[in-house]
Parts: C-alpha cells; sequence; structure tokens
C-alpha cells in the first residue's frame, strides 16, 4: 500500500538510463490528497540536503519532519532538474482511505428466475379392479418355499473320541 498516497520505486540501472540518472527513487504514482506537486514519472533525487536511493529513505526522510512542514524535493521532471516545495503530509495521513483508489462497482446480481407455475394435478382415476372373467385369467402365486430341514440333535452325532 503506498503512503501517502505515494508509490514509489528504486531505479535500476535500466530505468537509471532511461530517465537520465543513476540515482533517485521513482515516482510511478501520487496521490492528489497528499503531495500534489509530484507526477507519475518523476525521479526523487533529495529530501531537504538528504539524498535518496531507496522508496523508504524517501517515506522516513518525510516522515522524520513535522507535518505541515516545507521541504524541497529535489527531482528530476522530463529529464529537467527541479526544486520542488512540498508540506510535509501528517504521518497519520498514510491510514488516510481517500488517498487509495476506490475500487470497482461489483457486478450486479442477475434477476431471479421467472417463478414457476404450479399446475393443478388431475386427480388420476382409480385402478378399477377386474371383475368376471378377467378375474380368472390372473396367473397364480408362486408356491411357498419349502421348509428348511431340521437341525440335527445332539443324539445323532456322531462320536468323534
Amino acid at each position: 500500500m503506498p503512503w501517502w498516497g505515494l508509490n514509489l520505486a528504486s531505479l535500476n540501472p535500466d530505468l537509471g538510463r532511461y530517465f537520465g540518472t543513476d540515482s533517485g527513487v521513482l515516482v510511478l504514482s501520487a496521490s492528489r490528497n497528499a503531495l500534489k506537486e509530484l507526477r507519475a514519472g518523476d525521479v526523487i533525487r533529495r529530501v531537504g540536503a538528504q539524498p535518496v536511493e531507496r522508496p523508504e529513505q524517501v517515506l522516513r526522510a518525510l516522515r522524520d519532519r513535522r507535518a505541515g512542514e516545507t521541504v524541497e524535493l529535489a527531482l528530476l521532471r522530463e529529464r529537467k532538474n527541479l526544486s520542488v516545495p512540498v508540506a510535509v503530509p501528517e504521518y497519520k495521513a498514510i491510514f488516510d482511505i481517500r488517498s487509495l483508489p476506490v475500487p470497482p462497482a461489483p457486478p450486479a446480481p442477475p434477476a431471479p428466475p421467472a417463478p414457476v407455475r404450479q399446475a393443478t394435478p388431475a386427480t388420476p382415476p382409480a385402478p378399477a379392479k377386474p371383475v368376471g372373467p378377467a378375474a380368472a385369467s390372473l396367473p397364480a402365486p408362486p408356491p411357498a418355499p419349502p421348509a428348511p430341514p431340521a437341525p440335527p440333535q445332539r443324539d445323532d452325532l456322531p462320536a468323534l473320541y
């Protein structure tokens, strides 16, 4: 999360060559609520008299000053050296949610499905009972299974000893 609405990055050799410097801290984005003097693409080279190489050095140099105090930032903008006075933001401003980007709105929920209309079921007719000769044509039920054999009696067992 960027502090004070600042999103900073260290310069590597390729970025340094592109921006025309071998030292400094690149401003990736800057919130209009905090340090409105900075723009994306600026390279901060000094905060006051202190040279900076890493983003945490910029933030520490700002945090160590009193809120509202004016400090000169030496920076490169479009390969031109500038000295820009900025008012140091309040330290608690790092927690200011107004400097964060607004998240996109969630998608609208889908429309509810159309209600299902329940049809009134017709009462099915009761099955007709066979009457007369049709009743005689039904097959006979299967025969009952035979009874299991009786278990052997203790007296019927042969002696094993």
